[in-house]
């Protein structure tokens, strides 16, 4: 019986250590994303300041397709205007390959 109990509380010892150690790895990799995402966000102000209109940068954050995780994304206006122009011709072949425009 004392066996059994000695074996339990190890295991309740492990989980709760690997716990630790992985919420310790996730403060510290919190603060120093903090840290370069500010300095980021620095550099990127300061490119916008002295661009053109269509070079400036506009961020933002997006899902990644099959994934909760969010990662920042950064376009110049130019790439964003061409982008959202080529899904438009995108969703115009589309729809007229399978007949929707003829409604």
């Amino acid at each position: 019986m004392t066996n059994l109990w000695n074996i339990e509380l190890m295991w309740k010892f492990v989980i709760i250590a690997v716990a630790l150690v992985i919420s310790g790895c996730a403060t510290v990799d919190t603060a120093s994303r903090q840290e370069s995402d500010a300095e980021f966000d620095k550099a990127v102000a300061a490119h916008n300041e002295t661009s053109e209109k269509k070079e400036k940068l506009v961020c933002r954050f997006e899902k990644t397709t099959g994934s909760n995780f969010r990662e920042k994304v950064c376009r110049t206006v130019a790439q964003m205007e061409r982008d959202r122009e080529e899904a438009r011709k995108t969703l115009s072949r589309s729809s007229t390959a399978k007949g929707l425009d003829d409604r």
